[in-house]
């Protein structure tokens, strides 16, 4: 069994959790374009895997640790945490069951290894369709 924090989420060693990201990351990272919330995104470590035409990233992560590295990691980088991600990176302390963002106000919705950590996942898909657009698109692996 893998170890776990305080929320319930696994602790991931880096290298486990890049490997898994290159082989299991929903592909473009939903590709819409524009703003994209990044759903539980951890450490960080998949921002590299947002397609090119995400311009704002707005990366939610509920546990305060993983928070801390994934703040540290958006910080290093500057706005720019890889080439792929041109603008901007805000991250907030939200888990996927209440989402702090209007009504319609994404094209897209994106994350990896968030959706198998929590207790209410229908309540999180309610969310996600809640902050969706008319035809907006979610991306999600586990």
């Amino acid at each position: 069994m893998s170890p776990r924090s305080s929320t319930g989420a696994a602790a991931h060693s880096g290298t486990a959790y890049r490997q898994r990201g290159r082989n299991r990351h929903p592909e473009g990272m939903a590709g819409r374009g524009g703003t994209t919330p990044g759903i539980g995104a951890g450490p960080g470590l998949n921002l590299p895997l947002y397609s090119a035409d995400v311009t704002e990233l707005m990366l939610t992560e509920p546990d305060p640790g993983m928070a801390r590295r994934l703040r540290r990691r958006v910080e290093d980088a500057g706005d720019a945490p890889s080439a792929t991600v041109p603008g901007r990176v805000t991250v907030t302390a939200s888990g996927a069951e209440r989402l702090p963002f209007a009504d319609g106000s994404f094209d897209a919705v994106a994350g990896s290894f968030a959706i198998l950590h929590l207790a209410r996942p229908e309540r999180a898909a309610g969310e996600f369709a809640r902050v969706l657009s008319p035809g907006g698109r979610v991306a999600l692996s586990t």
